[in-house]
């Protein structure tokens, strides 16, 4: 995108629109400044990330009053321009005086918590943070328009929602340029400050922020081993002639990427091994090499032998229960690159390139693909949870039949109501899952809070553990409480704990605990979500209505269909 120029970019947008059916999210974009041609840079983005977004723009400097009117909206972005806070601040307030200085201070900030409790509902708000780089980038004193910056940035840091995504609006203009990011001329004539070129790095640098929204980001890094984790041929040059050593400029490169790597693991994101090399020569290197930062304490899956990648890294997806398409794949060889990407295109490549000084930062761009606004404590532990998840399969592989295999488990689900602690969880939870979501609704924490304060809603959380180890919270219901029926507002589980009868259990409690003799539940179809589409009908649902998209069912409490699960224990949290 970065080479198009704007009336391009307006004619890539149509064609890619005919394209992509999909029912678009809604977002509004509320400024105190003109940034109208964001509206087609961004949705042009987003559709070709296959991500169908309308924006929509509110009135010119109106934000308070705008966002009190806004109804079914999926997200906001909020442009709040310091240097039109009023007219022509950014060259004022250097001149106000202490009592002037605080008294715009404290407009902004009774402006802010007027907006507050809008923001709670709204399922993703991006924020921008006051920056006064544009204009001051020359002064090298701080002065009061930085200081006002700085005093309304702390504020939201003290106030904003956690579900809130801020943006520094510096980094981007460092990434452009001070010279680039703006249009003096169109700012003074018609308030257009930032420029087309900004308006590009901007859309790039929030699209993980949306893309997290609607579930679409990467959950696994995986990477090949010689010229890729370490500088040499493990096979040729042997165990003392690799080179990943931060003492020496061959293999800095190399030791920077592991450290990455081992970050990216302990923030969640699953990191293997996919390498065409003899498996004990890669475990002696990632046990016993002084200079190996990446371990088999970060390494949740290898795949070391002499098979096709593409294969081994299908087999990768198939034993993490991951979409093909969580997979990001780094390798340094042009045929395994191209293989994949015309093999598996799903799948996200990252060649190492030549010059190995800008490797380190090749990996840094790719951390935007694993973007969580919130680390949980399932986040902190998923190495070891894939891990356990792995040892699953072997023992699955080694078992006489699957119904043996599910008893030898001893899986136990322990089930919290309205569990406060658990809210950021459950909101992740939302928001991430898609192959086993009957309806993919996605909620923040606030209303998820909200929820669990509601007389009229119950949540109910999961935690599954087994003989191998604790899955965590990786279950979900939402039950509203109408008068005459209670409606399955959401039911999901994580792909960790798909496909062990689990959900069954669940359901027949929540149904068990539910005091409504009529229970209805629907299933809306999407992409991912296809194997769930006849949970409901195995579960003893009626089929009430149906279109294109969405089944709407109804149960009568006694008639649901509890199967033989007895190896399942279940039982309340404290």
């Amino acid at each position: 995108m970065e080479d198009l120029k704007y009336f391009e970019i307006l004619a890539k947008k149509k064609e890619l629109s005919k394209q992509n059916s999909s029912s678009p999210l809604k977002f509004m974009i509320l400024s105190n400044i003109t940034v109208n041609q964001l509206t087609d840079i961004a949705e042009y983005y987003l559709l070709t990330k296959g991500v169908n977004v309308v924006f929509d723009t509110g009135n010119y400097d109106n934000i308070v009053q705008d966002i009190q009117n806004l109804q079914n909206i999926d997200g906001i972005i909020i442009f709040w321009e310091a240097a039109n806070i009023i007219n022509g601040l950014h060259y004022k307030i250097n001149l106000f005086s202490d009592k002037e200085y605080t008294q715009i201070l404290e407009k902004v900030k009774s402006e802010i918590d007027l907006i507050l409790p809008k923001l709670e509902n709204i399922p993703t708000v991006i924020f921008n943070e006051f920056s006064s780089l544009l204009f001051n980038s020359f002064f090298r004193k701080k002065n009061k328009f930085d200081q006002l910056c700085d005093d309304l940035n702390n504020y939201l840091i003290e106030k904003l929602p956690k579900s809130v995504v801020k943006t520094d609006l510096n980094k981007i203009i460092a990434q452009v340029s001070v010279e680039k990011s703006h249009n003096s001329r169109d700012y003074i004539s018609s308030k257009v400050l930032y420029s087309v070129d900004f308006l590009k790095a901007y859309t790039q640098f929030i699209t993980p922020v949306i893309m997290s929204s609607v579930g679409k980001i990467k959950k696994a890094l995986i990477f090949d081993c010689d010229n890729t984790l370490w500088k040499g041929v493990v096979g040729e040059d042997g165990f003392e002639g690799i080179n990943m050593s931060e003492n020496d400029k061959q293999g800095k490169p190399f030791n920077e990427v592991q450290n990455l790597a081992t970050e990216l693991s302990k923030h969640g994101v699953i990191i293997g091994l996919c390498s065409k090399n003899n498996p004990e020569d890669v475990d002696n290197v990632i046990q016993n090499h002084s200079d190996m930062i990446l371990n088999d304490k970060y390494i949740t899956i290898k795949k070391v032998n002499w098979k096709n990648k593409a294969e081994n890294l299908r087999e990768i997806a198939t034993d993490l229960n991951l979409g093909i398409d969580s997979l990001v794949f780094v390798d340094d060889s042009d045929f395994e690159i191209n293989l994949i990407k015309e093999q598996v295109p799903e799948i996200t490549t990252v060649q190492v390139p030549k010059k190995l000084h800008i490797y380190p930062a090749e990996i840094r761009k790719k951390f935007s693909l694993f973007f969580k606004n919130v680390i949980t404590e399932e986040d902190k532990r998923k190495t070891e949870m894939y891990a356990n998840q792995v040892k699953r399969k072997t023992a699955l592989a080694k078992a006489g039949n699957f119904e043996d295999y599910l008893k030898s488990l001893e899986m136990f689900v322990t089930v919290f109501i309205n569990d406060k602690t658990k809210v950021a969880r459950i909101a992740q939870m939302t928001q991430k899952t898609n192959q086993f979501n009957l309806t993919t609704k996605r909620y923040t924490e606030s209303q998820i809070l909200n929820f669990v304060e509601n007389p009229i809603y119950n949540i109910f959380a999961v935690s599954v553990a087994d003989k191998f180890g604790d899955n965590g919270i990786t279950g979900l219901a939402i039950i509203k409480n109408n008068n005459d029926f209670a409606e399955i507002d959401t039911f999901l589980m994580s792909c960790r704990i798909i496909g062990r009868n689990i959900e069954f259990k669940f359901l027949e409690f929540i149904i068990d605990k539910t005091e409504c003799e009529i229970i209805k539940s629907t299933y809306i179809k999407t992409k991912k979500n296809a194997q769930t589409e006849n949970f409901f009908e195995k579960s003893g649902f009626i089929l009430d209505n149906k279109n294109d998209d969405t089944k709407f069912y109804i149960l009568q409490k006694q008639n649901i269909q509890k199967q033989s699960l007895d190896y399942i224990e279940i039982s309340y949290g404290k």
